[in-house]
């Protein structure tokens, strides 16, 4: 098993509560003390799996899809130039203390990369959990059973703190058998880690709603906005009803999006069957940006060179014990 952590997520979320709370300065002072509890967090939730390497995955600062989208995430109004320095602080002591155990890509966020890895050791046999709050993740989640490599992801928020699966954690329930001698009998460490601390999500759902709707904290526009000359766009409410006819990820594949782009208009009782070409236009604009996949990151088979240059390497040494 691997553990990949979204690095750039826990920064930004940390920073942005503490912000919150008035307890930090972004000073020295408030690097060093984002570093360490970041550190500490990332060791207390990693260390309760029995895993063979952890990575930490880093948003480059130049991506894809700030060439592709040039609105791309400019709304976002944490100090990102003083989280960055954290970020970059934290990269250099990791890479001190364990090696190249960190995942940095010109041209690729962590959602990129934290993609790449989990397809990577899917085809391999490697299951790999996922520490991020980032519901676009959520489409990476894959399982079928403990006998079978999976791919989990954990959500560190205060208020969830469990896994998100595709399915109830009973389907898969070990058997238990009185004989000792029994395979069967043996519980799988992971199973006793999500008993407890695991929800049920359909891992498509938020995305569908944000292809169609946008996403408010990536500057991604809804499909069909600007309804009728007014700042009115088809917002989530609107993206559910029309999952109810389309409720599918593949659904959103020609030669349905001409359909769909009907039903939106419908939806919001417009009549501008006339922007039909246009919301289709946003809706395969929206679905590059949002879908992780070979098909819709830019430079895919580079991002997999290099992922794989690191996957191959012996994982770092003493993390368990050690502090930065």
């Amino acid at each position: 098993m691997h553990v990949i952590v979204d690095t750039n997520n826990l920064f930004h979320r940390l920073h942005s509560v503490l912000k919150s709370k008035g307890t930090i300065v972004d000073d020295v002072a408030g690097r060093n003390r984002m570093i360490s509890s970041i550190f500490d967090y990332s060791k207390s939730i990693v260390n309760k799996y029995n895993y063979e390497n952890v990575w930490f995955s880093i948003d480059s600062e130049d991506t894809w899809r700030l060439k592709a989208y040039d609105i791309y995430k400019e709304n976002r109004k944490t100090n990102n130039d003083f989280v960055e320095s954290c970020i970059d602080e934290f990269s250099v002591r990791l890479r001190a203390k364990f090696g190249e155990c960190v995942l940095k890509k010109d041209g690729y966020e962590s959602d990129d990369i934290i993609a790449c890895v989990c397809k990577i050791n899917m085809s391999k046999g490697v299951s790999t959990i996922i520490i991020s709050s980032d519901s676009d993740l959520n489409q990476l989640i894959e399982f079928t059973g403990f006998d079978n490599p999976y791919v989990l992801q954990y959500d560190p928020d205060a208020n969830k703190k469990y896994h998100y699966m595709p399915v109830p954690l009973d389907t898969y329930a070990p058997k238990v058998n009185d004989d000792l001698f029994d395979d069967d009998w043996m519980v799988p460490a992971i199973y006793e880690i999500l008993k407890g601390a695991s929800k049920v999500i359909n891992k498509h759902e938020k995305i569908i709603l944000k292809i169609i709707s946008g996403d408010s904290g990536d500057n991604i526009l809804s499909c069909y906005r600007n309804i009728k000359g007014k700042t009115t766009s088809i917002g989530e409410a609107g993206a559910k009803q029309v999952m109810e006819s389309y409720p599918n990820i593949e659904d959103y594949e020609e030669p349905n999006l001409r359909q769909i782009a009907s039903k939106i208009i419908n939806v919001k009782k417009s009549g501008e069957i006339n922007r039909i070409d246009e919301i289709v236009n946003n809706l395969i604009l929206n679905k590059k940006l949002i879908i992780l996949d070979e098909v819709h990151i830019d430079g895919y088979d580079v991002l997999k060179s290099y992922c794989q240059t690191f996957l191959n390497s012996p994982p770092p040494n003493n993390f368990r014990n050690a502090h930065v």
